[in-house]
């Protein structure tokens, strides 16, 4: 069952009960802790900039609502502006660390963060400070979507100010807001299996609180920096996602990323090609269901062929079995062998080299999809892998389940197929692709044929057809069944797609069809003119 927010909420909420769970300490031994070290020369220069582009002026940050209680949206905008110029700033400055994380603060108010778990509950935060570029083009920012995996800083944004009661000029938390804040710092904890520790602020009008959250509970900023008062402490929080490193935002710098390296001892030698030529040939980069080779090495010095070189190899000649005392066969002893053979002919063995390779992402085996949908997904992109290997000259020749592999894309938040392994392959020169067109020329030639289309016309006559018009699934399925009905045919998928393409054709001449129901190629994504490859299509039928 999925996690509902309420439910999340709720199991903060009982963990903020706890008093220790929940703590706050003075302001700047706050920011002197865990954010950036003062630098008063480089955030008085970074405000210079915010002024010059108008980001701050006559004492108070442009873009904000001017008064409590308006409307919070309109706060996201300007916020991740200002925070994005911030980032700006330090850059054209010169004074990002080499070590720091590319940032960008986004306005994600309208979208659920992604999640690599989908019982994750269905939340959002205001603004998300997530791991980019802030000079990403414009139209590219729209297509970036909030996600925890990505997510250094959270930002919550509430247009009134509370007060406490005995003292107006004071302003306070408000115990709802920390909360929900909390569950945004605990999706981000649970998410980053590398992350000891989050940040997350709230924004109460123009007053900032910041959170610093472990998995041992939250502790917070005692009294709220008035962003207005003191542009300066605000600018240095925000800088602080530009100036920190790895570590000091909370990633652990003892984990590590592990990378499958595969090696193999492929044939090497004139006229062999590498695995990572394959995908090179294949143009694998170009595929959504293909691995993108990131490294390739290959280890001459590791050739079988050096250790053999000057020798003159000749077949081995064994000793005639003759039975040994007690009935004992030679054969089960140690083989006596005759060396070096006068007159032996001499034979080239296969040089093999190790070859290493590289691919990017990950995934895990087919036979761990989750339900129907999944695997099907899988095999149709495993299909779109072959046609394109296909199209560009490989038979890949070693399709099984050890080399279909389960891919998830984090753009897409989607579960994916991949087609493996290339060390089997055979690759053909300028091979060209045949359109439909031109594959139906070439089989109508073929004696076979026209027994098959007779065979098609007459299923064609049948009540099925004439009496209601198919649909184009009903169609392909029921010809489908038919194809596989007929063990006394020899109909291989070439034949297949061309019977199936006449049959649709022949529906259009039954009597008294609907208006509007032609039924063609098209109705199934295929085009005539486009390329074809006979194993998707006998893949799909048998």
């Amino acid at each position: 069952m999925s996690a509902s927010a309420d439910r999340v909420a709720e199991a903060v909420s009982q963990d903020s009960e706890i008093s220790s769970h929940m703590l706050v300490c003075e302001t700047l031994q706050f920011i002197d802790r865990f954010l950036a070290p003062a630098d008063d020369e480089l955030f008085n220069a970074i405000l210079q900039d915010m002024e010059q582009e108008a980001f701050y002026t006559s004492c108070r940050w442009n873009g904000l609502a001017e008064n409590p209680g308006e409307l919070e949206s309109a706060y996201d905008v300007p916020i991740a502006n200002i925070a994005n110029g911030v980032f700006m700033s330090i850059v054209n400055r010169g004074r990002k660390p080499a070590d720091s994380i590319q940032s960008i603060w986004l306005n994600r108010s309208s979208a659920v963060s992604a999640s690599t778990d989908p019982n994750t509950a269905k939340i959002r935060a205001d603004l998300n400070c997530l791991i980019g570029s802030a000079d990403t083009e414009h139209l590219l920012l729209k297509s970036i979507f909030a996600s925890w995996i990505k997510t250094l800083c959270v930002l919550e944004v509430k247009s009134w100010n509370p007060r406490d009661p005995e003292d107006k000029d004071w302003p306070v938390l408000d115990r709802e807001t920390v909360l929900q804040l909390m569950t945004y710092m605990r999706c981000t904890l649970r998410e980053q299996q590398d992350r000891r520790f989050v940040f997350g602020m709230t924004l109460f009008h123009r007053s900032l609180s910041v959170w610093y959250g472990d998995r041992q509970g939250v502790i917070g900023t005692a009294t709220p920096i008035d962003i207005d008062q003191n542009p300066l402490l605000f600018i240095r929080v925000v800088a602080s996602f530009s100036l920190l490193s790895p570590e000091k935002l909370g990633y652990d710098p003892t984990m590590k990323l592990v990378v499958v390296i595969k090696q193999s001892w492929r044939p090497s030698g004139e006229g062999t090609v590498s695995e990572f030529e394959l995908y090179e040939k294949a143009k694998a980069g170009e595929s959504k269901c293909l691995p993108t080779p990131l490294a390739h090495e290959t280890l001459s010095e590791s050739s079988t062929a050096e250790r053999r070189k000057g020798l003159k190899l000749v077949p081995v000649r064994f000793s005639k079995t003759k039975k040994g005392y007690g009935g004992v066969s030679d054969e089960a002893m140690v083989y006596h062998v005759h060396g070096p053979i006068p007159g032996g002919q001499q034979r080239e063995s296969i040089e093999r080299t190790l070859d290493r390779i590289v691919l990017e992402g990950y995934g895990w085996p087919i036979k761990f999809f989750k339900d129907i949908r999944e695997l099907l997904t899988v095999y149709l992109d495993v299909l779109q892998a072959y046609e394109h290997l296909y199209n560009n000259g490989l038979c890949h020749r070693d399709i099984s389940p050890g080399n279909i592999m389960i891919t998830f894309d984090e753009a897409s938040n989607t579960v994916g197929g991949w087609l493996i392994d290339l060390d089997h392959a055979k690759y053909q020169e300028n091979y060209k692709p045949e359109t439909i067109a031109e594959f139906t020329s070439r089989l109508s030639a073929r004696p076979e044929y026209t027994t098959l289309i007779a065979q098609v016309t007459e299923f064609a006559k049948t009540p099925i057809f004439s009496q209601q018009r198919p649909t184009p699934d009903h169609l392909l399925i029921t010809f489908l069944a038919w194809i596989s009905r007929k063990p006394d045919s020899k109909i291989d998928a070439q034949h297949a797609i061309l019977c199936f393409y006449h049959f649709s054709t022949l529906l259009d001449l039954l009597p008294n069809p609907p208006a509007g129901t032609s039924v063609s190629l098209s109705d199934f994504g295929i085009n005539p003119e486009v390329t074809i490859f006979s194993s998707v299509f006998g893949t799909i039928l048998y």
